[in-house]
């Protein structure tokens, strides 16, 4: 896990994680993948670093992402992913 404070109080968390986009979605996968973070309630800011992976459902499909989260709750955004339906956490930096 790689974490850094910045001046606004915000911490900076990278994490890996899986997400499932609706396959209707009125946006692209990148985006609905960050729309979806953002709605974390304990997140405030998401940049997707990298896509590392596509994997087509029915009905959906799952991105797997490596991303960057601010958040002033860095300890609780970990719970807060794994609480959220859609996304799952593959790892921390």
């Amino acid at each position: 896990m790689s974490a850094t404070i910045d001046t606004d109080q915000l911490t900076r968390v990278e994490v890996t994680v899986t997400v499932r986009v609706p396959e209707h979605d009125e946006v692209d996968l990148m985006t609905g993948a960050q729309q979806r973070l953002a709605a974390v309630d304990t997140v405030q800011n998401v940049s997707i670093e990298e896509l590392r992976g596509i994997n087509p459902r029915l009905g959906a499909t799952v991105v797997i992402v490596e991303t960057a989260l601010q958040t002033a709750q860095p300890v609780a955004v970990y719970k807060s992913l794994t609480e959220t339906v859609g996304i799952e956490t593959q790892s921390r930096k």
